[in-house]
């Protein structure tokens, strides 16, 4: 079949005799994968599919499958260790109160405390120590020299918080 064609701005018009059966163009329409349109003035036109096939959406629903399954878990591992940073940083002034108090050689102790942001359950003090108690477990902020130095460094290695939620500061990486 060997038939004259033009080509004008994505559409195909094939100028066929009346003899070619209808079977032939629905072929030949598939091989293309175009659909036949028939026009006012009786002549066919070959139009291009648009939109996409089932197995190319199932292919692009899987992949999208795949990349959350791979994103998500560790979406919320970093989530929780920014909780963890959150946490660590607003019980800051209560570890400047916790230094006043012993350099006053006074106490200072303080019960759990009203829950500041949603993902802290509480924060409390266990002696000269800051115990925060999150979602996925405990960060214990514990003085690296005594409380009655003028310079006091706080360290947050201890708790039962997996190491892979913890930031690098309380891993004991640098």
């Amino acid at each position: 079949m060997n038939a004259p064609t033009t080509t004008r701005m994505s559409r195909v018009v094939i100028d066929l005799p009346a003899s070619v059966p209808l079977v032939d163009l629905h072929r030949l329409a598939e091989q293309h994968n175009c659909r036949i349109v028939r026009r006012p003035d009786g002549s066919l036109l070959f139009r291009p599919q648009k939109g996409f096939t089932l197995i190319e959406i199932l292919v692009v629903m899987t992949l999208i499958g795949i990349l959350a399954s791979i994103a998500l878990p560790s979406y919320g591992s970093v989530l929780l260790r920014a909780s963890v940073n959150e946490a660590i940083s607003w019980s800051q002034p209560l570890t400047e109160e916790l230094e006043a108090a012993a350099k006053e050689g006074s106490t200072f102790t303080f019960g759990p405390v009203a829950n500041p942001m949603k993902r802290i359950e509480s924060v409390a003090t266990d002696g000269d120590t800051v115990v925060i108690t999150l979602a996925g477990g405990t960060v214990i902020l514990e003085p690296t020299n005594p409380l009655t130095d003028p310079v006091v460094g706080w360290s947050c290695i201890g708790g039962t918080l997996p190491a892979t939620h913890r930031p690098a500061a309380c891993r004991g990486e640098s």
